[in-house]
């Protein structure tokens, strides 16, 4: 049979502390897990294999080798005067008692201190058992403090109900602890005011304790601040996250029950956060405005309506509360609304960047079928015989049209090519940029029908919308298919009139040879001033005998002719019609086919911007610088004395 012996530990039973009963089997190198453990206290079972019956207050453990023990937790006076057993097996046992004499009492709260031979009372502020003995802090009672750093004795009662003098020399530390705790520049009702992005600085102060006091600054539960010291500043750029959070200062000592603490709320100023939104309807659209900041009063500006590339479109006059509402209307284009809308608020506070207007935008896409942008074109050129690019630009917010073109009413079997691309298109009079798709159509010009209007149709899910093209040809002049026809008879037009130029000319060649006199005449002609003619036989004779003189012998031919129509003229001078039948005979007989006729000036149909002088040549006669008589292909000079060819008078009425 194994013997079994029991022991505990510690040796000296402390009071509130736990201790363990160890059971050794003697004999065995090992416990043996199969076999009854037992624990009992006095005819009570508390534990068996284990398994414990209060596991708050009892506990088994097994060791190494051949022991197992039992931990009795919080020991207290209930514990002691009672016999406690354990079993391995079912024949070995041992029992021991526990008694309140081995039980050890902490020190009283009577203490005295004697230095330099004089005695003070100190009271006990806590003790802690290291081994045999208690470390005791002990606090000055009496007005008459010893000093500080003195050889002392203490000495205390240390084991209830016996007076067991003991004698410690040690050095003297007095202690106190920290008081009067404030944060110095905390406003009214322990709030401190800031505005964001601008430095604040707390001080927090305490009086000191022996030993230093450590202060804390926390805020939301982090410390961001601390020292050993009765001062510590705090310096710190608020957010707008920091608006109406806590800030607290501790004083942390040992000889604190608990910290000393004070706390703050920071009420900071803030530019407005901007948020739009917005509701549509088939009436209007309805937008809001809406500002979160501090302080919460707010102004609003006139809105801003910009293009999706932020071109400004206009700005609209929104209510004092920063809603805004836009009708509707049955005459504009339905995505002219369309676009980039910006509130822009202030509360008297700048942001970050110092700038007091705040902006908030939202964007607005029309529910509404396709529309054709201000960049179409509805003519285009074209050249016959070839293929032409209809091009066509479609603003569609849905991005799911479908495009077709027709021609009278009949749907073309062309496949577009379609492109994303940036167009233009009129929002409330202003050319704007606006994202569109580009559809392409190669359409063939093989006839005159090609060259006509096109209509292309737009739809999406909510309808359609209809633009018409006018496809014209390159050639101005084009009117059918059949267009080289007129190249040709505009040929065999300018052809025959060339050809009848030069007949016309070959006609008056010919004719001035026959004549046998061909007249030079120099490019210099004379003008002499004779003076006023009066309408009388007398003048006309003198001015005949002055021409027949003029002429040579041989010019006498040339002559004869001018002499007749001279007598005939002094005959018929009476008459007003004297002066018309000599020039008329005169140049009847120059050699031309067509006689000249006389122009009566009364007769004459005068233009309305045309201009008549009637004195320009008045009292003039025209000579000619030379006459060169061509007969039988001799040439005969006239004399240098020349005679008048034609006299221009002004007649006496």
């Amino acid at each position: 049979m194994a013997k079994v012996t029991l022991n505990f530990q510690p040796e000296i039973l402390r009071i509130y502390e736990n201790i363990d009963i160890i059971c050794t089997v003697e004999g065995i190198a090992n416990i043996n897990p199969k076999l009854t453990r037992q624990w009992s206290k006095g005819p009570d079972l508390i534990c068996y294999n284990g398994q414990s019956i209060d596991s708050s207050k009892y506990k088994e453990i097994l060791t190494h080798g051949n022991q197992f023990k039992l931990q009795i937790k919080n020991v207290s006076e209930s514990d002691l005067d009672y016999q406690y057993q354990c079993r391995y097996g079912f024949e070995t046992q041992a029992k021991m008692l526990l008694s309140k004499n081995y039980l050890e009492y902490p020190p009283g709260n009577e203490c005295t201190v004697s230095v330099e031979g004089k005695n003070s009372s100190l009271n006990l502020t806590s003790s802690k058992s290291v081994g045999n003995y208690y470390e005791l802090d002990l606090i000055h009672q009496s007005a008459d403090k010893p000093r500080c750093k003195a050889e002392v004795i203490v000495k205390c009662k240390l084991i209830q109900e016996y007076i067991i003098p003991t004698e410690d020399l040690r050095k003297c530390f007095l202690k106190k602890p920290p008081t009067n705790l404030k944060i110095v520049n905390a406003a009214e009702h322990t709030i401190t005011y800031g505005k964001e992005g601008v430095r604040i600085e707390l001080t927090c102060t305490v009086k000191n304790g022996i030993p230093a006091t450590t202060l804390i600054w926390s805020k939301n539960g982090l410390t961001v601040a601390n020292s050993s010291s009765d001062i510590l500043l705090y310096r710190f750029i608020p957010t707008r996250s920091d608006h109406m959070q806590n800030i607290t200062c501790y004083a942390l000592s040992d000889l604190l029950t608990s910290p000393l603490s004070q706390t703050i709320l920071l009420d900071i100023q803030y530019a407005p956060d901007v948020k739009i939104q917005y509701k549509i309807s088939k009436q209007n659209i309805r937008m809001f405005c809406i500002a979160d900041g501090n302080p919460n009063n707010y102004t609003f500006n006139d809105w801003e309506h910009k293009s999706e590339f932020n071109e400004h479109i206009r700005r609209i006059h929104g209510t004092p509360k920063g809603h805004l509402i836009i009708n509707k209307a049955q005459y504009s284009k339905e995505n002219e609304d369309d676009g980039i809308y910006v509130c822009t608020v202030s509360n008297g506070v700048p942001n970050m960047k110092g700038k007091f207007d705040q902006k908030g935008q939202t964007s607005i896409k029309s529910i509404a079928p396709p529309v054709f942008v201000a960049d179409n074109k509805q003519v285009q050129i074209g050249h016959f015989g070839k293929s032409v690019e209809i091009e066509i630009y479609i603003y569609d917010k849905l991005n799911n049209s479908e495009v077709v073109i027709k021609s009278m009413g009949t749907s073309i079997m062309i496949k577009a090519k379609i492109k994303s691309v940036q167009t233009h298109d009129t929002f409330h009079g202003v050319y704007i940029t606006v994202p569109g798709i580009k559809y392409t159509f190669d359409l063939d010009l093989t006839s005159e029908n090609s060259f006509t209007k096109y209509t292309v149709e737009a739809c999406n899910d909510v309808g359609c919308n209809y633009f018409d093209v006018q496809v014209k040809s390159a050639n101005v002049g084009y009117k059918s298919g059949y267009n080289y026809g007129w190249y040709i008879v505009g040929s065999l037009f300018g052809g025959s009139f060339i050809l009848s130029i030069c007949l016309n000319i070959y006609c008056l060649v010919k004719r001035k040879k026959s004549s046998g006199i061909v007249s030079e005449t120099p490019l210099e002609i004379h003008y002499d001033e004779i003076g006023t003619i009066h309408d009388n036989s007398e003048s006309i004779q003198v001015l005949s005998n002055n021409a027949q003189g003029a002429v040579s012998i041989p010019e006498r031919h040339a002559f004869e002719r001018i002499n007749s129509h001279v007598s005939d003229f002094e005959q018929e001078i009476s008459s007003e019609t004297s002066l018309q039948s000599l020039s008329n005979s005169l140049l009847n007989e120059d050699g031309y086919e067509h006689s000249y006729e006389t122009i009566n000036p009364e007769n004459i149909e005068i233009h309305p911007y045309s201009t008549v002088w009637y004195n320009i040549y008045e009292n003039t006669k025209i000579c000619p610088k030379e006459i060169t008589i061509k007969n039988k292909g001799q040439a005969i000079q006239i004399d240098n004395e020349r005679g008048p060819w034609l006299i221009i008078y002004m007649k006496n009425v």
